[in-house]
């Protein structure tokens, strides 16, 4: 073994993997990601009830047809959304939307805070830039996360179930509009989660005034992120799609302990989306020297 990896001790692909792991381990990848996802939950909830404020308060949906809409879910799934919809539909206010929005963007926005500072720490970055910048810019990064995690629930996980009303509603050509939902529902998740991480790769660092992050050196970590989180969105779905096989058991708990599981392998993922492109630019600033400490193949 010894032998074996003397050899290929200057091999690029091996020294990536070596550094790779060791900075996972050393950074206690799962724990960054634990307290991500926990803010995140925080997050969630208040944005919800914001949104669904302004959709009484404007009246653009009826929530009498969300509600009938709610028959076609998971009964676990149906038994939670449906009680939150009735009972904010009575408490509606003003207050609540404001309160809500606040709450909302504080808990996010601590969330990210601590996903720059991890991605800047792990660079070995100091963040020079100021206290308002960061704040916007952790706006910004929140207000990406949190459509992007509506817009996986709604497309990967609950998709088909909005395909088939839409086209019991309006009869239409099912085989055409399959098609177009198919495109649709592949393509504009894989887009949008390319551009949101590739984003936060790109500006979440404060690189010295000699150094740059270029977009190409992001591409990577971003390509894993996307794909990674694509995967455990659709393992997700087939959990939601057979709740009714343990919902017996654990009732709508089961639905809530799965849903926490994927925000953390989301969070997660995405740390690991950026320690790849760490890696890559540490390679590549020629950070991979024989007698380097952060191996754990060469010890």
């Amino acid at each position: 073994m010894d032998k074996f990896l003397k050899k290929y001790k200057n091999n690029k692909t091996l020294n990536f993997f070596d550094k790779l792991l060791y900075r996972l381990k050393e950074n206690d990848i799962t724990s960054y990601g634990a307290g991500l996802a926990f803010f995140l939950i925080l997050s969630i909830f208040p944005f919800l009830i914001a949104l669904i404020n302004i959709v009484n308060f404007l009246d653009i949906i009826n929530v009498d047809n969300i509600l009938n809409l709610m028959q076609y879910f998971p009964n676990s799934v149906k038994d939670i959304v449906k009680n939150f919809f009735i009972e904010l539909n009575v408490t509606s206010s003003t207050e609540l939307l404001s309160i809500s929005v606040l709450a909302g963007l504080f808990s996010a926005s601590s969330a990210i805070n601590k996903l720059i500072k991890f991605i800047n720490n792990s660079y070995g970055f100091e963040d020079n830039r100021n206290f308002f910048f960061n704040r916007v810019l952790a706006i910004i990064f929140t207000l990406l996360f949190i459509f992007m995690i509506l817009l996986l629930i709604v497309s990967q996980v609950f998709g088909k179930i909005i395909f088939y009303k839409f086209i019991s509603i309006f009869h239409i050509d099912s085989k055409i509009i399959y098609f177009l939902w198919i495109i649709a529902n592949s393509l504009i998740p894989l887009i949008y989660l390319f551009l949101t991480f590739s984003a936060v790769y790109r500006f979440a660092p404060c690189p010295p005034k000699n150094d740059k992050i270029k977009y190409k050196t992001v591409i990577p970590g971003s390509l894993f992120s996307t794909f990674a989180v694509i995967i455990a969105t659709v393992i997700f779905a087939f959990y939601v799609n057979n709740f009714g096989k343990y919902s017996i058991t654990y009732g709508s708990l089961g639905g809530i302990i799965v849903f926490l599981i994927w925000l953390f392998l989301l969070s997660t993922l995405i740390l690991i989306g950026a320690e790849i492109n760490i890696v890559l630019y540490s390679i590549k600033k020629g950070n991979h020297e024989e007698n380097r400490k952060d191996t754990i193949i060469y010890k």
